[in-house]
């Protein structure tokens, strides 16, 4: 991905606890020139002091011994403190991870917004949290937040510029902005964040991406093209049990929609009950903004008719 696509600077968030630091050489070099500026004007007193007092004045080599030597110990020192705190917000951020996947969305909610306001000093895992935020956001329903933590996501350049083995979250991100316009039906904005994402696709985003595909595409009304395009998908590797259980609803949606005197309801029915029983709490990010979805979830009993009518009015 390019690193001048950013979303609108308007959609960034206020709040400092959701802005990563921006992934800098320069800026890196002028924290680390401020941090021996420091340290050399509080030896240069110490020199002086001792020069004064001691029995054993120093000399200009002795102080930059001292310089180099106390740099370095503290420098060791607060690289073994973060990389402690590091791995101690790590494994919260995989707990929260966890309870995400698991649709436990308030609990992870609380772990990764936690995280926010202490990870910082960590950009690369700042910016893992932020992004993870927004999926939380996003899959409680408010497309907007989630794209705010998104544009403070990419915002940083961790993402795409990360040098750590950690940083491998870009093509998630870049899927979940798309889905998030498509929600919204925003389309123009879905297809172009589509595109980049598809530009970025590993093997481990397919089945986010055939969701995602099947999305936009039942949204512009390509309702025949989708059934095809995700009975492939379902055939291929590379989409987790909860990506095939969403693909199975969403081709059957789109078969409904093209379902003249019955002629699909036979497929309609076996797609529905090879997608299994769906807790109403995990699609409601979807049909709380798309009411013919909701309608038709409602319909096959997947979700209560008043779950589908309160997840509308929410």
């Amino acid at each position: 991905m390019s690193d001048e696509i950013f979303l609108p600077p308007e959609l960034l968030p206020r709040e400092t606890r959701y802005r990563p630091a921006i992934q800098s050489v320069w800026g890196s070099l002028v924290r680390r020139a401020a941090w021996l500026a420091f340290l050399w004007a509080l030896l240069t007193i110490i020199y002086a002091i001792a020069s004064r007092f001691t029995i054993l004045p120093m000399n200009g080599t002795d102080l930059w011994l001292i310089l180099v030597g106390a740099h370095l110990a503290i420098a060791a020192a607060r690289t073994v403190q973060r990389r402690r705190r590091a791995d101690g917000q790590l494994l919260k951020y995989k707990e929260g991870l966890r309870l995400l996947e698991g649709g436990e969305l308030t609990r992870a909610g609380v772990i990764l917004e936690e995280l926010c306001g202490t990870s910082r000093e960590t950009p690369w895992l700042h910016t893992l949290v932020i992004a993870a935020r927004g999926k939380v956001f996003l899959l409680s329903g408010n497309p907007d937040q989630a794209l705010s933590m998104f544009a403070a996501a990419l915002f940083g350049g961790w993402l795409t510029r990360g040098r750590s083995t950690e940083v491998q979250g870009a093509p998630e991100v870049l899927s979940l902005i798309a889905l998030s316009y498509a929600i919204k039906n925003d389309m123009p904005h879905a297809e172009f964040w589509q595109g980049i994402a598809h530009d970025q696709l590993t093997p481990d985003a397919r089945g986010m991406l055939a969701v995602l595909d099947a999305i936009i595409g039942i949204r512009n009304g390509r309702y025949a093209i989708v059934a095809k395009d995700t009975a492939d998908a379902l055939e291929k590797a590379g989409a987790t049990p909860s990506q095939q259980r969403l693909l199975c609803l969403l081709s059957a949606f789109a078969l409904s929609r093209i379902n003249q005197n019955g002629a699909q309801e036979k497929q309609i029915s076996e797609l529905l009950e090879r997608a299994g029983p769906v807790e109403p709490e995990r699609l409601g990010y979807l049909s709380a903004h798309w009411a013919e979805l909701g309608e038709f979830l409602a319909a096959h009993a997947v979700v209560s008719r008043q779950d589908a009518e309160t997840q509308r009015t929410a």
